[in-house]
């Protein structure tokens, strides 16, 4: 996403790169290697993790219904800022 240019105190230069998180369950890489952060190194991954990273799915709790919640349980204001912005969105589609 970015490259950053910095300094260290020995006037070593540094690049840092930023990147995007990853979708879930798709390792990050690099030329088709896997690496992972052993403290302040980084070590190829091993092929149990990466089959555990494979497998991870992602859970949308917004889908799920809590038994028993009414909208008694919601916040006010957040209510409140749903319906405007439901209505802002409505008039964008008329």
């Amino acid at each position: 996403m970015d490259i950053f240019e910095v300094y260290s105190p020995e006037d070593k230069r540094v690049l840092m790169f930023q990147m995007p998180a990853t979708p879930t369950g798709i390792p990050a890489g690099w030329k088709n290697r896997y690496y992972d952060r052993k403290g302040e190194s980084l070590s190829e991954i091993s092929f149990e993790k990466l089959d555990r990273i494979r497998g991870e799915r992602r859970t949308d709790w917004s889908k799920s219904f809590v038994k028993g919640a009414t909208i008694n349980d919601l916040d006010p204001q957040a209510i409140k800022l749903a319906r405007k912005n439901y209505q802002q969105n409505l008039k964008k589609f008329k």
